[in-house]
């Protein structure tokens, strides 16, 4: 058992050794996501999950007029005016272009299906190159 986990561990380092920058990439993509996550979470945390700091907050009431106003927490209007912000910013770039353009949507849809296939296609080229006995015999 132990015997497997180290040549497991020898064969990981061999690796990171060959392809350095793949390693990078994922530790990059491993550190952006789990920082993303994080902070979504802090944020939902405190806006959405915490009891309010009072001693009993079944108890409070919100009072309002019989105008209809929307109340909420600061943090979301800050939010909700930095979205707005961001969405003007980039519907400034994309003049004539509507949500549901069949054109845009197919060239989207290319787009991601040419970066899927050229991803695909440099690892099964250099896999292609290997001679199977000395790919099996690295493992």
């Amino acid at each position: 058992m132990l015997d497997a986990i180290a040549q497991d561990l020898r064969y990981a380092i061999r690796s990171v050794r060959t392809n350095s920058a793949l390693a990078v990439v994922a530790v990059l993509s491993l550190t952006l996501g789990i920082g993303a996550n994080t902070a979504i979470f802090s944020l939902i945390n405190a806006v959405m999950l915490r009891t309010l700091p009072v001693s009993h907050p079944e108890e409070l009431l919100q009072v309002t007029a019989d105008m209809p106003q929307i109340s909420t927490n600061p943090i979301w209007q800050q939010i909700r005016a930095l979205a707005a912000a961001t969405t003007r910013f980039v519907s400034s770039f994309l003049y004539g272009v509507k949500p549901n353009d069949p054109v845009t949507l197919a060239l989207a849809a290319l787009v991601l299906t040419a970066v899927a296939a050229f991803a695909g296609y440099l690892p099964a080229r250099r896999a292609s190159r290997l001679e199977p006995m000395t790919a099996l015999r690295e493992v």
